[in-house]
């Protein structure tokens, strides 16, 4: 069983094309870019909608129209402790109105499925993300998942169940962000988390554990006492780069790109197991992932596995 994902967007898309509709048509050269006012007010407002601090000193980096009828392209960037960090967004002519899409009836939705899905699997692949086994393994099973989400929390009981598992199956298990919107801790707790990510991959995995474990008992009150209590737990090397990234929320940018890289998947419902560029809803234990790679092996001709599991 899966949680669904809830749209992060106040907005539905129906709202976003009908105002582009009702709005005057204008040639491409005559699109306004927004006014200064305007990109203090749409700034401000993305600060909020994603919970971001001042220290995160975001600011709207680039805009572009992009069809006759004056859409635009927003880019907002801000600092991260890995780098900038940014998010793409797309205005109405008048800029009132934000989406995290914009589709264009012109191009056929079968095609524009297959090109999305093509540059999804390049993007599922890149990046800097948490993950177990080796990491040249030909096989890469991905979990996108919520520390708030229960079935989340089932999940990783056999993914993390047994140490051995990764190297017999040889793949690698790769952890994405994807903290739903109707979780009120899950987000500062996968940003808590990306922050130990950038620590170290040992890090990760054991706050990772933590937050599962004690999933029934953290609020979102008495989150921060745990990631607290995580943090004196590190090296004492690693404290204070670790207080750094959460006190200024740093962690955010990894989070939001793999909100986005979801998104793009199609991905609706945590936890969502995608194996080898390919959603798996059948996997529901380390025998049906080796039952799957097992198959997929004699059909390539291939031999993926190695050893013996026991499930």
């Amino acid at each position: 069983m899966k949680v669904q994902v809830r749209s992060r967007w106040l907005v539905a898309y129906g709202l976003l094309f009908t105002v582009g509709l009702l709005a005057t048509s204008q040639a491409g050269d005559g699109c306004r870019p927004p006014s200064a006012s305007e990109a203090e007010r749409l700034t401000r407002f993305v600060s909020r909608q994603f919970g971001l601090l001042p220290s995160a000193d975001l600011r709207l980096e680039s805009t572009r129209h992009i069809n006759a009828r004056c859409f635009h392209e927003l880019v907002f960037a801000g600092r991260g402790r890995g780098g900038t960090m940014r998010l793409r967004l797309f205005s109405t002519p008048d800029f009132g109105y934000l989406s995290s899409d914009l589709l264009d009836t012109s191009l056929d939705p079968v095609e524009r499925r297959r090109t999305q899905a093509a540059e999804s699997t390049m993007s599922i692949n890149s990046g800097e993300f948490a993950f177990l086994g080796n990491p040249n393994a030909p096989n890469t099973v991905i979990v996108f998942s919520d520390f708030q989400c229960p079935f989340c929390k089932n999940a990783a009981a056999w993914l993390r169940g047994d140490p051995r598992a990764w190297e017999s199956l040889n793949a690698r298990l790769v952890f994405r962000h994807l903290p739903l919107s109707g979780h009120s801790w899950a987000l500062p707790a996968a940003a808590a988390a990306a922050c130990a990510q950038r620590t170290s991959q040992s890090a990760f995995w054991l706050i990772h554990d933590q937050l599962f474990q004690q999933q029934r008992q953290i609020t979102q009150a008495n989150l921060r006492e745990m990631v607290e209590k995580f943090r004196v737990s590190l090296p004492a090397a690693n404290q204070p780069r670790f207080k750094a990234c959460v006190d200024g929320q740093q962690g955010l940018g990894l989070v939001y790109r793999d909100m986005q890289i979801a998104e793009d998947l199609g991905v609706r419902g945590t936890p969502t197991i995608v194996i080898n560029g390919r959603q798996e809803p059948r996997v529901q234990s380390l025998a049906d992932l080796r039952r799957l790679l097992e198959t997929a092996a004699r059909s390539s001709g291939l031999s993926s596995l190695k050893g013996q599991l026991r499930p």
